[in-house]
This record gives C-alpha cells, sequence and structure tokens, in this order.
C-alpha cells in the first residue's frame, strides 16, 4: 500500500488501520482469509482449549501450511508447463521439418 492507501479491518473483534503499498481490496483480502482461517480453527473443541498464545501459533502454523501448499502446487504446475512448452516447441518442429520435407517432395 502507498503510505496514502489507508485502510481499516477487523480481526477477530479488533478494529484495525492499516497503511503501506497495497491497495485496500487487497489488504481486506488478506483479513478475510486470516478471520476465516481463526474461524475455521475456533470450530473445534480443542481450540477452545488453548491459551492465547498457543492459539496465535497454531494459526500461524495452519497459515505456513497453507503456503507450503500453495507453493508445492505452484511449483508442480511451473514444471507441467515447462514440460508442455517443451513438448509444444518440438511439435512445432517436427511439423516444419515434415512440411519442408513435403515441399521440397512437389
Amino acid at each position: 500500500m502507498n503510505e496514502n492507501n489507508r485502510t481499516k479491518i477487523t480481526f477477530g473483534s479488533r478494529s484495525i488501520t492499516l497503511s503501506g503499498n497495497e491497495d485496500s481490496e487487497y489488504v481486506t483480502r488478506l483479513a478475510d482469509y486470516l478471520n476465516g482461517k481463526t474461524e475455521e480453527m475456533a470450530s473445534t473443541a480443542s481450540y477452545k482449549r488453548l491459551t492465547e498464545n498457543d492459539r496465535t501459533a497454531m494459526l500461524l502454523f495452519n497459515i505456513a501450511d497453507d503456503y507450503f501448499k500453495a507453493k508445492d502446487r505452484a511449483d508442480r504446475l511451473e514444471k507441467e508447463l515447462q514440460r508442455l512448452e517443451a513438448e509444444s516447441e518440438e511439435m512445432r518442429y517436427r511439423f516444419v521439418r515434415e512440411r519442408m520435407k513435403q515441399e521440397k517432395g512437389k
């Protein structure tokens, strides 16, 4: 967020105003994600028995889990994209080579 971009968000029961380089829509999406994660964890019986510090640690652990799963998926998709691009390039090369053979044969 640009220092001029100020966004008021609600995290849990607290309202916070953030300022920085990202636009308000993005910051709101982040807050919604955090609130959703917190609500998801709060729906379990064991979560209610944890201390506030343990709840925070659990939230951080779950966010890190989401991040690494998404990163692993993105890495796999990037490798698949590279494989498909190489395959496509090979197919183009074969096509041009066959086309040249046909033109020489005429």
